[in-house]
């Protein structure tokens, strides 16, 4: 398998795709086109590379495989965009694990602190709402500041709850001087 950018001579769109023979797809898309079709670039790679390569152009995209073409089309790697996505998508997961940590803590906090009527009256807010965070397993981000001035648990103290641990440092080993 393999990705392609074919191009009909003279046009300013290009086609990108994949197939299993490239040279066989050069041919059927020769045998409708009115001008020479050419072969611009080919990469290793299916149809999980050829959607990467087409969402790294969506800003180009003009129907369906057409793109207008632009010559940093021939230095991408279709590889890297995919491996740039999973990171991407890893660090997201990430923050997402640790909002819902954060989350998790302040549903505990809100029960911690006599639950939800005696929180909502601290807070100022109607006990529905405080219900819905419980309902929802979800407290917004924005009310966070609210419940530690309320229950006198420090931002830090919240983060440092919720938040993995920093990694540190080993200390190196140093040498004791040699005494005479």
């Amino acid at each position: 398998m393999a990705v392609y950018i074919i191009r009909p001579q003279g046009s300013g769109l290009v086609k990108i795709g994949h197939s299993g023979d490239v040279q066989r797809r050069i041919s059927q898309m020769q045998a409708i086109s009115p001008v020479p079709v050419l072969l611009l670039k080919e990469w290793p790679g299916g149809s999980q590379e050829e959607a990467a390569v087409h969402r790294f152009f969506a800003h180009l995209k003009q129907h369906s495989e057409w793109f207008e073409y632009s010559p940093e089309m021939l230095i991408i790697e279709p590889a890297s965009l995919l491996k740039k996505e999973r990171e991407a998508k890893r660090v997201l997961t990430s923050r997402q694990r640790i909002v819902s940590d954060l989350d998790t803590k302040a549903l505990v906090i809100i029960e911690e602190h006599g639950g939800t009527r005696p929180l909502a009256r601290k807070l100022g807010l109607s006990p529905s709402t405080v219900q819905s965070w419980k309902r929802k397993g979800s407290i917004p981000a924005s009310r966070v500041p609210a419940i530690a001035d309320v229950t006198g648990i420090s931002l830090d103290e919240l983060l440092k709850a919720c938040l993995p641990p920093l990694p540190t440092r080993a200390k190196r080993a140093t040498k004791e001087p040699a005494h005479a």
